[in-house]
């Protein structure tokens, strides 16, 4: 279970196992695995005791990220007023304002140009007009995006994005850069 590259399937089995008998120690080794794919916490968080919730709502970047955790967990019977009240915070904090801060073009623009420019195939070599095109599309891209729309694209997004969301100003956006599965 905390191995990276644990076997889905094996760890399926043990997730329904510890689910059933409500084992603490072995759903919290599941929640902090970033390998597992978030229907993992889905699960968690739809049958797990009050306990293991509050271990799910530490992990805020895949909350933020993936607001059906928090629906789920806000429909398990275990959920108390204590963590309706910290999924309310994080709705309130991360999901009212419609598009996150501005990256400034300034700040990425030639590492992201240099970057997609080394990622093309020797075959097929863009002019650097056309790097630079696209180097803006991804910016301008990222800069319409929410804060959680973000979140879910540090985790999983290629390297260009990445490079681009590590200059964002807000520290969960960049927290997630560091904590994708791709790093």
């Amino acid at each position: 279970i905390q191995k990276k590259n644990a076997h889905v399937q094996v760890a399926d089995f043990i997730l329904q196992e510890a689910l059933e008998a409500n084992y603490f120690n072995i759903l919290t080794l599941i929640i902090q695995n970033q390998n597992f794919p978030t229907e993992f916490l889905l699960r968690i968080a739809a049958k797990a005791g009050a306990l293991t919730l509050e271990v799910l709502l530490e992990n805020q970047i895949q909350l933020i990220a993936y607001p059906e955790i928090m629906e789920k967990m806000e429909a398990n019977p275990g959920c108390g007023p204590f963590i309706r009240g910290r999924i309310k915070e994080l709705r309130e904090f991360y999901f009212q304002s419609k598009v996150a801060e501005a990256i400034p073009e300034a700040e990425v623009l030639e590492e992201l140009t240099t970057a997609i420019a080394d990622d093309q195939k020797e075959d097929v070599q863009l002019d650097a007009k056309k790097i630079q095109q696209a180097a803006i599309s991804t910016l301008q891209r990222i800069n319409c995006m929410s804060i959680s729309e973000r979140v879910r694209l540090a985790l999983t997004g290629n390297k260009t994005e990445r490079l681009v969301l590590i200059k964002d100003a807000n520290k969960m956006v960049q927290a997630a850069v560091l904590d994708s599965p791709k790093m």
